[in-house]
């Protein structure tokens, strides 16, 4: 997940979740290596995200089944069994959250939310079932920091890139 092990002389980009302390040893280790070969490395850290009503209707802009009621009981939900604060912060480890319930009561009517009903038709049968739960999971494990996600840096990864073409 860090690195090939094949020689590497090209600049490379490393994301590590701020929880991940492990991953974040292993990336300044590699990433000191190739410094000595003068290889450009550029790590970026991501950080927790609040889980929001404003965050969630940020995120299914567009979908029109996700609608304001749907984010407001969401993060209700989620408050309710503790997994995030009054201010949206998660203090539980999304991975360890039973979301089975949401997934019977925040149902698109179009399969699955943030999917367009065309793309979802295109799915395999066992696509379609994780695509409507995926919608919710992998919001959490961004929000909690647990999924790498280099977008909001968008900018400074294809600035890196071009400073060292």
């Amino acid at each position: 997940i860090m690195t090939p092990q094949a020689v590497i002389d090209t600049p490379v980009v490393f994301t590590v979740m701020s929880r991940d302390e492990h991953t974040m040893r292993g990336v300044e280790q590699v990433s000191a290596e190739l410094k000595t070969k003068n290889i450009p490395t550029l790590t970026i850290k991501t950080q927790p995200k609040r889980v929001t009503f404003e965050y969630l209707m940020g995120r299914f802009k567009g979908d029109d089944n996700f609608t304001k009621d749907i984010a407001n009981s969401i993060v209700s939900d989620l408050q309710k069994i503790g997994a995030i604060a009054e201010d949206g912060e998660m203090v539980q480890n999304s991975r360890s959250i039973d979301l089975d319930p949401f997934f019977g009561r925040y149902k698109s009517t179009d399969g699955a939310f943030g999917v367009s009903p065309e793309l979802f038709l295109s799915l395999s049968p066992s696509e379609r079932e994780d695509a409507k739960k995926l919608w919710l999971v992998e919001e959490l494990n961004v929000c909690y920091d647990q999924h790498e996600i280099t977008f909001s840096q968008f900018d400074n990864v294809v600035g890196f890139f071009l400073a060292h073409a």
